[in-house]
């Protein structure tokens, strides 16, 4: 019902979940750079869903402090995240408190550029892999990574 995503404003995916979510469904979708945003909104206006997108404008790490300060722990069905990568670390820790039990959170590009991160040390590999390895042994959460095209890791928050 609530989905977050981190700079995908402007993708037919967005458009194709906002339009199956029901009535009361919103994506909260935040990005720094207003620009890329107004790209998306005359297709969203276009489907008829711009009253489902709310659009943070703001650094993600602010906007997503912001969204826990204002209750919303626990209150998230799925997190999407495919944003700066030294900053994973930061965006897991932010799910981990706003996706509901029973929710997923997604890190795209977990396999940085068909690299698999852990092979190196350098950011953003570290940074990417730092999450990779945390959610294999984080309590409460299952992981999976796929490794299809830049993979993806997805996370099944249990508890």
């Amino acid at each position: 019902k609530q989905w977050y995503q981190r700079r995908v404003p402007i993708t037919a995916g967005t458009l194709k979940i906002a339009e199956n979510l029901p009535k009361d469904g919103k994506i909260v979708s935040l990005d720094i750079d207003e620009g890329f945003v107004n790209i998306g909104r005359p297709f969203f206006e276009e489907a008829g869903v711009s009253d489902k997108i709310e659009v943070k404008i703001e650094k993600a790490t602010t906007s997503l402090q912001g969204m826990v300060d204002e209750g919303g722990a626990g209150s998230f069905d799925l997190a999407f995240i495919d944003a700066d990568k030294y900053n994973y670390p930061l965006y897991y820790e932010y799910c981990l408190k706003l996706v509901r039990a029973g929710g997923i959170i997604i890190f795209d590009n977990s396999m940085f550029s068909r690299k698999l991160p852990w092979n190196t040390h350098k950011e953003p590999f570290s940074c990417i892999h730092e999450v990779n390895e945390r959610a294999k042994k984080e309590p409460g959460v299952s992981s999976v990574l796929l490794t299809i095209g830049d993979g993806a890791l997805i996370i099944w928050k249990h508890s």
